[in-house]
């Protein structure tokens, strides 16, 4: 408790000179980050060989060295901020503890200067060394949920795929995170007293050897406390808002209204705890580095100080807060200002872009293959949506007389091959024999029914998902087992969704076998059917789909896919709504809404809600 109490003297002497200084750095942050990323994820993508990044490139994106190198390149970029970040506000409680006022422009050059000595050979450590501390240092700033951001859908996908190796990663990662927190005073030596990071570390390692369990324990209650304040304080002051809102908007307004007020909330309450967070953990930690240095006797160490001491005497009158470097401070926050504005700029009139889409977790399914383009259920039409980068492909399954799953929509043969007859009553040698292209068009003039195992078998050979909707008839013999025997023939669990809109046949794919995942399809919606067990998502009619619906199906931990949707006013509707699938006829149209969204969503959002409102 002692050394919490002194902590927070130490930021209290200085405490505006400290807010100022992280303010300024924050922006500056900004402003030389974000088109520094981009660029660099930009490069990327282009030296792998891609125009662009969706989820049908992305295992190729990761197969190559570049990206990794180009991610760890950015990695690099960050970890130079924050260590800006701490050696600024190490260097504000230091001069707090000698009794001295100190400014924000001096904070930032000390904290640029110390960053820039890692350029020593010697010094390199430090950088991997801040990594390794920043769940415990920055632990309010990585809770990047509280902005509502989501994961871009190929990274998820990465993951997924990689969930072992990902999680040995995060093993080692917490391991070495925790040898560095009980390696804390290394940044302090490091900044202080200037010495080299190996040098820090060991100096560090003697002083905390009675301490470190203590330190240690200190660090994670106050990184804990901070983040359960934050979250408390949001959820106190969004209720409040939320009430005092009810009492002058109409209920038609009041859920968006009270969603807008949420979001500011939690805006405001994160950029606060964000600024002071690190100064606060900070302060504890450098209260107990000087309560405990001082125990440790090292002769190196006091004649460093006395050096560091006598520099600060002699160069004081760089230090005091003169009008000039007010107005230097001052031009440098106006300066990041300008920087920041300057990139969005460019970024709205696409002179700065990432080569991704919109990070909505919303694929594209082409429903019955790209069926505007190709006659629908045909390997012409599933080619087509695949060359027309839909990320799912949706077909339909019927079964013949003799017990052959073929790709068919309706069980009567006459819309698409011109034949009075059904599905059920034909054997496969007389469906071989229909042409269901003719009609769409000359171009696919003999193209053929295609089977179940046809569409299977490209689909191993050319990496596609499925959306596999059966649709069973009374007379169909062994028709679930027969598709769920194939799906496991082909091992094709992990590449396709089984979908329904019965439910005892998803019940039954399910108990043939649980790692299949099903899509419960819903024509109309109404009462509590989002936790059934034996579904793992939904497929729901466009005009049934809103807010709330997405909100509840997601809180289950289900997917939610919309049909049949074509329009670009009905797709940018949904990516607001973040729904996981847009089923469309129109694959490639809606890719390219989809791409093209970074630039104009927020404006189509605010046009819905002025004409709405």
């Amino acid at each position: 408790m002692k050394n919490f109490k002194e902590g927070i003297a130490l930021l209290k002497f200085n405490l505006s000179s400290v807010i100022l200084f992280e303010i300024m750095h924050k922006i500056i942050s900004i402003a030389i980050l974000a088109p520094v990323v981009y660029s660099v994820l930009n490069y990327s993508i282009d030296i792998a060989g891609l125009n662009y990044l969706y989820s049908g490139t992305m295992m190729l994106y990761f197969t190559k060295p570049s990206t990794y190198a180009c991610f760890f390149l950015i990695i690099l970029i960050f970890a130079m901020f924050f260590l800006v970040n701490i050696c600024g506000i190490i260097c504000a409680l230091d001069y707090s503890k000698r009794g001295e006022k100190t400014n924000p422009l001096v904070l930032l050059i000390r904290g640029f200067f110390h960053a820039f000595r890692v350029i020593s050979p010697r010094n390199m450590g430090i950088i991997f060394y801040v990594l390794a501390v920043l769940p415990v240092t920055f632990s309010v700033m990585l809770s990047g949920s509280l902005f509502g951001l989501h994961m871009p859908e190929f990274f998820r996908q990465f993951i997924k795929m990689n969930e072992r190796g990902i999680a040995i990663a995060l093993v080692i990662y917490f391991v070495v995170c925790v040898f560095a927190v009980l390696r804390i005073f290394s940044l302090n030596y490091f900044t202080l007293h200037r010495f080299k990071f190996g040098e820090a570390v060991n100096l560090s390692k003697k002083v905390m050897k009675r301490h470190a369990i203590g330190i240690f324990l200190g660090v994670i209650f106050l990184n804990v406390a901070l983040v359960a304040i934050m979250f408390l304080l949001e959820t106190v002051f969004s209720l409040a808002a939320a009430g005092v809102l009810s009492k002058f908007i109409s209920s038609k307004a009041l859920s968006f209204g009270i969603d807008i007020v949420v979001e500011i909330v939690f805006f405001v309450v994160y950029i606060t705890f964000s600024v002071i967070s690190t100064p606060l953990i900070y302060s504890y930690i450098c209260a107990c580095f000087y309560r405990y240095e001082e125990e440790c006797d090292n002769e190196e160490v006091s004649q460093r100080r006395r050096e560091r001491i006598e520099d600060i005497e002699d160069n004081r009158k760089d230090i005091n807060i003169s009008a000039r470097n007010k107005i230097a401070y001052g031009a440098i926050v106006v300066f990041g200002i300008l920087l920041n504005g300057l990139y969005i700029y460019l970024s709205i009139n696409n002179r700065i872009e990432l080569d991704m889409y919109y990070s909505t977790r919303a694929l594209v399914t082409a429903h019955r293959g790209d069926s505007k383009h190709a006659p629908e259920n045909t390997m012409a039409a599933i080619k087509l949506a695949v060359d027309n980068q839909a990320d799912i492909v949706e077909i339909d399954v019927r079964q013949t007389k003799d017990g052959v799953l073929v790709l068919m929509h309706d069980e009567s043969l006459f819309r698409t091959t011109g034949v009075d007859k059904l599905v059920g009553e034909v054997s496969y040698d007389y469906v071989l024999t229909l042409d269901p292209g003719s009609d769409f068009s000359e171009e696919y003039a003999g193209e053929k029914v295609p089977t179940l195992e046809e569409a299977i078998a490209y689909a191993k050979e050319n990496d596609i998902f499925y959306n596999i909707e059966l649709k069973p008839e009374d007379y169909y013999d062994n028709y679930v087992e027969n598709v769920v025997a194939l799906i496991e023939e082909y091992e094709f669990q992990d590449s396709c969704v089984v979908a329904s809109s019965e439910q005892d046949v998803l019940m039954q794919v399910k108990m043939l076998n649980p790692d299949i995942k099903t899509i419960y399809i819903l024509y109309v919606v109404y009462g509590n059917f989002q936790d059934m067990e034996y579904v793992d998502g939904y497929s729901v009619r466009h005009n049934f789909v809103n807010k709330d619906l997405v909100k509840k199906i997601h809180g289950f931990g289900k997917d939610i896919h919309v049909w049949t949707v074509n329009t670009e006013t009905k797709i940018k509707n949904l990516l607001l709504l973040d729904v996981d699938s847009i089923i469309t006829d129109v694959p490639y149209e809606a890719k390219e809404i989809i791409y093209g969204a970074n630039e104009s969503l927020f404006s189509d959002w605010l046009g819905r809600l002025i004409e709405e409102y």
